[in-house]
């Protein structure tokens, strides 16, 4: 994704970010990063391989997906929070 960056946006975005760090530091704000994903619950196993004799089992959900957010302040533990979609 880098080269598809603008390069003046990237910067200003950099500049905001220090200036809100300067803040968050003289005490004037809480600053927090955010940030989410998604994972899907039905895991992806083509095949396996296993010794003779011993049998390879994975438990498999079906149309299940997980979203998870989390909230940092580097003064503070991590919040975050999930929720399963069917």
């Amino acid at each position: 994704m880098k080269p598809k960056r603008n390069p003046a946006v990237f910067a200003q975005a950099c500049s905001d970010i220090e200036e809100l760090k300067v803040s968050s530091q003289a005490g004037l704000i809480d600053l927090y990063f955010f940030d989410e994903s998604g994972f899907s619950l039905q895991p992806v196993v083509p095949y396996a391989w296993q010794l003779k004799g011993q049998t390879i089992e994975v438990v498999a959900t079906r149309s299940q997906y997980l979203s998870v957010m989390g909230f940092l302040n580097v003064e503070q533990p991590l919040i975050f929070c999930g929720r399963r979609e069917h």
